[in-house]
């Protein structure tokens, strides 16, 4: 939780967006994120969405993916840029 906590407080600071690094290596493993349940952890929920809607986007346009140039002068905030592209991700998978 240490190590967690550390690279969250990097990512804020050199404003890096945050996703879940864990790892699935193995048909033996776990598919469950246990970090997850913890509620501080509870933005990577948002970025995983973010990213999804990102992917969805740059697949069809890269011009307009969650990095471009265009839609960071878009959105400069990548809070808002995650809840932007969070949506997206949600409203194509219908939820």
């Amino acid at each position: 939780m240490q190590q967690l906590d550390r690279v969250r407080s990097l990512c804020r600071e050199y404003d890096f967006f945050q996703i879940s690094g864990e790892d699935i290596n193995s048909s033996r493993q776990s598919f469950v994120c246990l970090a997850m349940r913890d509620e501080k952890y509870r933005n990577l929920l948002d970025s995983t969405w973010a990213l999804i809607g990102h992917e969805l986007i740059a697949t069809e346009d890269i011009t307009r993916g969650m990095f471009s140039e265009e839609t960071i002068n878009k959105y400069p905030d990548l809070e808002e840029r995650i809840q932007v592209f969070k949506k997206i991700g949600r409203e194509k998978h219908g939820l």
